[in-house]
């Protein structure tokens, strides 16, 4: 059996559970994506993920150029879905909007143009208003299509759709069906299968076009089609995809030989739809019995929310079907409740757009966004909160289906509190396991929510077993199955449990999928040492200043942990010692970045990943990153993050901070932008990951809040020098900075520079230094210049510190409170005070020696591994969680 599947299968329940009845009932099962080319396996089964990157060969056209061109035009002309209407009326006002503002400043000139913009704006909205209206009529209607309204209304409203474009088909429409159809077909022909499962109608033109294939060869394929949608009422895809998901579908659904669907609702309509011989057989979108505890930290974990604290929960699709927006602009009515989403992705536009709103609200910090877990935890991972929420919007496809959240809540014994949508609130009504409030609603939405909160005990104890079992996937097991062998004609014939008569390795395309790379070892040797003890550490891939091999040295010296290094390779001034370094061509070649992970979680218990990079350097992408935890979260290790600083250090908020020194305010504009993007994907990543986080420097806290100083660290006694400081009559004055944007050495440089030329001073500048060559410049040196504009201090300040000089830098008050009562050993600067300082320091050097000889004291109290190994122990503790 192949199931095809028009995403990238990981996350999505329904296929993979599916995939899993297959196997266990005794189908040989590939699963066919669609994604970049890739080949993995979930729970075993084999996952082939393909693109749709082959266009499909166009008949010529019957007219001149000019005129297909003014058809697709003309085709677009007509009023939008709501969502479309909604973006086009708000670009269209801000254009109005602008061309007023000009005209004010026109005089008479201008009036005209005033005129004609205030028309332009009125009929717009007027227009915008009609639009809503059609929409909002269309969905009433569609509310009146379900399985217990007069067979004749069901029919009459299931036929409701937008008259089709003259001329066109649902392949001009959407052409991404086929376009799959297109990139599957290779694959389909090398996996010849006997049975095809359908997911969804974009797959269903690829397995009838295979279908019709292999009946030119004479032979039958029989194809099973799962309409997971109504896609008659399923408007949220906008006008022109979803009259191509109509007409697709009334196409070819009568060629599939078996129909099945998610609801009895829909699965009436579909037959009275498209005057279908049978009714659809209905497999519910039942959720499994949680094998065990959610592999990594549980939600209340996650988002730092304490077991007494009200929790709301959403895990699923914000596509625009759901009211996300409302629930989170209730939480001002709902004093201290916070709202978790699970969600796909971290830094998309709708993650981003719920963050800002929650900010304009000022509950961003009762708003919280996670990520998925695999979809068979589930019902064991929300089971922590105390409401759990459904806040679907009125269409004929909700009004007539139940999500399958909807029983995964069940199964985790959650109260629900749900939107009004026909099958889903008279089925919470009837059972009596939540509460229903009127869809898009805000006060409605509040009231049923402090409802629930007011006894949820009551909800509770209305889960009883013999509904959870009724409303689990073992009951839906036996349609599936029914409707296979009635596609097929027959049962499988490997028997139940038994071994694939195809093993997963030899599927798929060999260039794609086979076991390959340019990075050999010998055979049987790790990529990694040998890991022995309880506690086994790897730390990647930045190693930054040195400092995952000095973290990984000092757990490895205090807790006997055993602890390794990864890190990508740099050029040689920035080398430090590492268990493996990874090279450029490494980190583009899939197979060892694979052998490397597997490895890991085969042989490690803890991993520390730095900077929000996957732990082989390859990608900081939030959703490949995701991907890695959760892979060594289910092979039962702990995962946290270790951040440095750029990368999480919001430009913006060091302005709010440090309005009057910080660097940001004179630097390069092109230069903070790029920050600035670095630094969302980061903050959105640690958020969404909700894993035990640390932060090298103290100035991060103020950045990421919940996090825990991992204090940087050096070798004290490596650094001891006997050499005198400020004894010199012209003292040697180094700057050393790592870069010189951050470092403000456009401030340093000329001051420096100037005292050089007078004579008061030596200046000696260090760029590209091996480190050992660095510390023999610091043990030269009287005084070290550090840094201006960024308040705090980093592993050379410690370094210079722990060789008994005089380290001059802008620490700032935030950080000298924190590390109060302890004083930091460091001559404070600003940027226009840096030159009279030194001159002062000069003129008078005893505070300057006494500052000198508190630095190594300083350093062996909190920077020579002990406090880091105290910092990491907690996390080291922690036991991983069971897969």
């Amino acid at each position: 059996m192949v199931m095809l599947v028009d995403n990238r299968v990981a996350g999505d329940s329904r296929v993979i559970k599916s995939a899993g009845t297959a196997a266990r009932a005794g189908y040989d099962v590939t699963v066919l994506g669609y994604g970049a080319p890739e080949a993995f396996d979930i729970g075993g089964i084999p996952v082939l993920l393909r693109p749709s990157l082959t266009e499909p060969p166009r008949p010529p056209s019957r007219h001149p150029r000019w005129v297909s061109a003014a058809q697709r035009v003309a085709g677009r002309v007509g009023l939008p879905d709501r969502a479309t209407a909604d973006k086009r009326r708000r670009t269209a006002e801000g254009t109005f909007r602008r061309r007023l503002e000009r005209a004010e400043g026109l005089g008479t000139s201008g009036k005209a143009m005033r005129l004609a913009t205030s028309v332009l704006t009125t009929g717009l909205k007027v227009a915008h208003v009609a639009n809503n209206k059609r929409i909002s009529g269309q969905l009433r209607l569609g509310r009146f299509a379900a399985a217990d309204s007069p067979p004749s209304l069901r029919t009459l409203v299931a036929r409701l759709k937008p008259a089709p474009a003259q001329g066109r088909t649902w392949r001009d429409l959407d052409p991404l069906p086929q376009r799959l159809s297109y990139g599957w077909e290779e694959v389909l022909t090398t996996l010849d299968p006997d049975l095809i499962h359908a997911h969804d109608y974009r797959t269903l033109p690829a397995a009838i076009d295979h279908k019709l294939r292999c009946a030119a060869q004479g032979r039958d394929l029989p194809v099973v089609y799962d309409a997971h949608e109504f896609v008659q009422g399923y408007v949220e895809l906008g006008a022109t995809r979803h009259q191509a998901a109509m007409e697709l579908e009334r196409a070819l659904i009568g060629s599939a030989d078996e129909v099945i669907t998610v609801s009895p609702a829909i699965a009436d309509m579909l037959r009275t739809s498209y005057g279908l011989a049978e009714t659809p057989t209905v497999v519910l979108n039942a959720p499994e019995e949680p094998p065990g505890r959610t592999p990594g930290p549980s939600l209340r974990e996650r988002v730092g929310v304490g077991r007494r604290t009200p929790l709301m929960v959403y895990a699923g699709s914000v596509g625009g079907g759901r009211s996300i927006d409302m629930c989170i602009a209730a939480l001002p009515l709902l004093r201290g409740v916070h709202l978790a989403l699970v969600i796909g992705q971290p830094d998309s536009a709708a993650a981003l757009r719920f963050a800002e709103h929650a900010s304009s609200l000022g509950v961003r910090d009762r708003l919280h966004l996670t990520r998925y877990v695999p979809q068979e935890f589930i019902a064991d991972f929300v089971a922590e909160a105390d409401i759990a929420l459904t806040p679907l919007r009125h269409n004929a496809n909700t009004e007539n289906s139940m999500p399958t959240k909807t029983r995964e809540y069940l199964v985790a014994g959650v109260p629900q509190v749900v939107s009004d949508v026909r099958t889903l609130s008279a089925f919470v009504r009837e059972t009596g396991i939540g509460e229903v409030h009127v869809a898009d609603d805000i006060a409605s939405f509040a009231a049923a929510v402090t409802t629930v909160l007011a006894d949820p005990q009551k909800y509770r104890d209305r889960h009883t077993r013999e509904l959870r079992d009724e409303h689990t996937w073992t009951r839906q097991e036996v349609n599936l199955e029914a409707a296979w062998a009635r596609a097929l004609g027959r049962r499988p014939s490997r028997a139940p449990g038994s071994a694939p008569t195809t093993p997963p390795t030899e599927l798929g395309h060999p260039e794609v999928d086979a076991p390959h790379s340019s990075h050999p070892t010998r055979p049987g040797a790790g990529l990694l040492p040998e890991a022995h003890g309880a506690v086994r550490l790897v730390v990647g891939p930045a190693n930054s200043a040195g400092q995952g091999t000095a973290w990984a040295a000092a757990v490895r010296a205090r807790l006997g942990v055993d602890a390794a290094t990864v890190a990508m390779a740099r050029p040689q001034h920035l080398h430090a010692p590492v268990d493996l370094e990874v090279s450029p061509e490494q980190r583009r070649d899939r197979t060892w970045l694979a052998r490397l992970d597997a490895e890991v979680a085969a042989t490690r218990t803890h991993v520390l990943l730095e900077s929000g990079i996957t732990l082989g350097g390859d990608s900081i992408s939030p959703l490949v990153v995701g991907e890695q935890v959760a892979r060594f979260e289910k092979s039962g290790l702990v995962v946290g993050m270790l951040l440095h600083g750029s990368e999480v250090r919001d430009p913006d908020r060091h302005l709010q901070l440090h309005p009057t020194t910080s660097l940001f305010a004179t630097a390069d504009p092109g230069f903070v932008d790029t920050l600035r993007g670095r630094v969302r994907t980061t903050a959105s990543l640690v958020e969404w990951l909700g894993v035990p986080t640390f932060v090298s420097t103290l100035d991060l806290i103020d950045y990421v809040p919940d996090a825990t100083w991992l204090p940087v660290t050096v070798d004290v006694d490596a650094l001891a020098s006997t050499a005198p400081v400020l004894e010199r009559a012209r003292p040697v004055v180094l700057h050393a900075p790592s870069n010189s944007a951050l470092k403000g050495s456009a401030v340093i440089d000329p001051v420096l520079t100037r005292l050089d030329h007078e004579g008061a001073i030596r200046y000696l500048r260090a760029t590209d230094l091996a480190h050992d060559d660095l510390i023999a410049a610091i043990a030269s040196a009287d005084i070290v210049v550090d840094q201006l504009g960024l308040g705090l201090y980093g592993v050379l300040a410690c370094e210079a510190m722990g060789a008994g000089r005089l380290v001059v830098a802008e620490v700032g008050d935030r950080i000298r409170t924190r590390m109060a009562p302890a004083s930091v050993p460091i001559l404070e600067i600003t940027a226009t005070s840096v030159e009279d300082v030194l001159r002062r320091t000069l003129a008078d050097r005893v505070e300057g020696r006494a500052l000198a000889a508190a630095g190594p004291s300083f350093v062996r109290e909190f920077h020579d591994g002990r406090a880091a190994a105290a910092a990491l122990e907690g996390f080291l503790g922690q036991g991983a969680r069971s897969s």
